[in-house]
């Protein structure tokens, strides 16, 4: 037997990944982003079992740290100013110190909150990172000038992904265009904190009138700030940047939201709110952008020759800066999402996108995208399909004669509105163009009955690659009411009654009660359902799982097993409930037992 000692190098990094913490393993929508690797916090202990494997070979200490440190938190992830400690930032000034070594290996750093003292050490920390590619900025606070400097001087970073502070940030980052290939910026509008630190990180956003703001209140910039220095901070960047940018990733959601603050003596913006959408203005943040950017670049729009992956979120898509985007990345696009603002007709793509391999679209209710879609299933060979919010009765257009995705497409997930759901005969279609599909994923399947459950399954026997199945067809025909109250309305079974009166006897909470009956109806079923699924395994013979949402709150995990030898098919099923899970804590006791009714809406 060899020791361990002797065996390579590429053998003992395999290894490691056996011992060390566990990736989760990444979905299927996580092909659009290149980055996803795990990060370990800078003072997270080693894994017992692999530290004691590490003490029996020299090359296996020396292999573990470049496997361990190519991410990296740095950093608290705190909500207010006082729950930064002084403390972390020392050990961040022991870590610049003495860890020279295996900071070496950072390839990804994610920054959280620091005091200021923490941020200067944090500076001493990645002028050491000669390997780092990428930064993942979470900081509550803009982004630091020194940081800027010490990132200038690493010859392959090339990467800001920002969830905060991005547009606060802009004026700042600015001498990094050159470097920049990759580009995430969230137009989130926040205040930064601790407040001491605006001396080493600056706000850029209407820095006037928030100097006036009292420390105890909230400093954030208004929605028409945000919109100014969006345009006027991301035009010249993107003209900077223009030669190499690669991927570009902008999110707008705030900018398009009815949100003032304290300062300006009106609102504040409740995340989720019905009716804060006011797009009028705030979707054409896109188009102000390109537009100030021409102005920059000889009254042209900038080109990127080098453009693969692009993302744009909540903006109107019918701007003509998209549609010269589009057509001039016609040749280098590979990967595009877009969530739009629109309450229109959208065009096709300008031209066809050759070499496209991933689409993501999430539709509005108002929206017309017919053309949109059929221009992109028609030419483009796509591994990787979503369309969130399609209308049922748009599909056979998508996925018409013209459709020629199928012998390249691997994912596909269709999402419909509740008010226009897949049926069989959608199902049927979608089935004839996409026969090479490996991971299905059906929502909106309420158009069913029960009975037809088994014509359903039956109507992807086509789909012999298939390995991955979800849909989120009900036990019964729902009520007429297009949308299903989360409270297990639609998982009556024949063994059990309407969900709607639940009766709470014992101390329990309703939520409890909810997950009893829904269990106990799983149970009940179960021996029906295990001999429709292995009807469906055996005419799908790479099927591993069926993931089925039952109703809004349960979802019923089937996951499938083959003999080698006999070919007897075991399968092992699982339920994940959105509601108390046993040996949780059950809330304040009840002092009486009852029966409580939810009314459904509608009723």
């Amino acid at each position: 037997m060899a020791r361990l000692d002797a065996l390579p190098l590429p053998v003992l990094l395999h290894l490691t990944r056996f011992l060390a913490p566990a990736s989760p393993t990444p979905p299927s929508l996580d092909l659009f982003e290149g980055f996803r690797v795990r990060a370990l916090s800078a003072f997270e202990p080693v894994p017992p079992a692999l530290f004691a494997l590490s003490l029996t070979s020299r090359a296996l200490r020396r292999a573990l740290v470049p496997e361990l440190f190519r991410a990296l938190v740095l950093g608290q992830q705190v909500y207010r100013a006082e729950a930064l400690t002084t403390e972390y930032a020392h050990r961040l000034g022991e870590l610049a110190q003495e860890g020279g070594d295996a900071l070496a290996y950072v390839r990804v750093l994610s920054i959280a909150g620091f005091t200021r003292e923490g941020v200067e050490n944090l500076v001493e920390c990645v002028k050491l990172m000669i390997s780092l590619e990428k930064i993942d900025y979470y900081a509550p606070f803009p982004f630091p000038p020194m940081l800027v400097d010490a990132l200038s001087q690493l010859p392959h970073f090339h990467a800001l992904e920002f969830n905060r502070f991005g547009l606060e940030s802009l004026p700042h980052i600015l001498p990094l265009a050159s470097k920049v290939s990759h580009l995430e910026l969230d137009g989130h509008l926040d205040a930064p904190f601790p407040h001491d630190i605006v001396s080493i990180a600056p706000i850029t956003i209407a820095p006037a009138r928030r100097a006036h703001v009292a420390d105890d209140e909230w400093n954030a910039p208004t929605v028409q700030e945000g919109r100014t220095a969006l345009v006027q901070g991301l035009a010249p960047f993107l003209v900077a940047a223009k030669a190499h940018l690669s991927y570009l990733q902008l999110d707008g959601h705030d900018l398009c939201e009815s949100r003032t603050v304290p300062a300006t003596g009106a609102r504040r913006f409740l995340p989720f709110s019905h009716g804060t959408m006011t797009v009028q203005d705030g979707g054409k943040w896109f188009q102000r952008v390109f537009d100030a950017a021409a102005d920059l670049n000889g009254r042209e729009y900038p080109l990127f020759p080098k453009l693969e992956r692009l993302r744009v979120c909540y903006t109107e898509l019918k701007c003509l800066a998209l549609k010269r985007v589009l057509r001039n990345a016609a040749d280098t696009l590979t990967h595009l999402e877009l969530v739009g603002v629109d309450r229109d007709t959208l065009p096709a793509v300008p031209a066809p996108l050759t070499k496209l391999k991933y689409f993501y679209w999430l539709l509005d209710d108002d929206v017309n995208g017919v053309a949109l879609a059929s221009s992109i299933t028609s030419h483009s060979p796509l591994r990787t399909l979503v369309l969130d919010g399609v209308r049922a009765t748009d599909l056979g257009a998508i996925f018409g004669p013209a459709c020629s995705i199928g012998v390249t497409l691997r994912y596909l997930r269709v999402d419909c509105e509740m008010t226009s759901p897949l049926r069989l005969k959608d199902v049927k279609n979608i089935v004839e163009k996409c026969e090479g599909v490996e991971e299905l994923q059906l929502g909106a399947l309420w158009g069913g009955e029960a009975t037809t459950m088994v014509d359903y399954l039956a109507a992807l026997s086509p789909l012999k690659r298939l390995r991955k199945f979800t849909f989120d067809h009900p036990w019964e025909a729902p009520r007429d009411w297009p949308f299903p109250d989360p409270d297990g309305r639609t998982i009556r079974s024949e063994r059990n009654g309407d969900f709607r009166v639940i009766s709470c006897m014992g101390g329990k909470t309703i939520a409890e009660e909810m997950r009893d009956r829904i269990l106990a109806d799983m149970d009940a079923v179960k021996p029906v359902y295990a001999k429709r699924f292995a009807s469906f395994v055996a005419r799908h013979p790479l099927l591993e799982q069926v993931n089925w949402h039952c109703t809004e709150r349960a979802l019923w995990i089937w996951t499938f097993f083959r003999d080698a030898e006999s070919g007897k098919i075991r399968f092992r099923q699982r339920a994940e409930i959105d509601y108390a899970k046993e040996g949780e804590p059950r809330g304040p006791e009840m002092k009486h037992s009852g029966v409580f009714m939810t009314v459904p809406h509608g009723d």
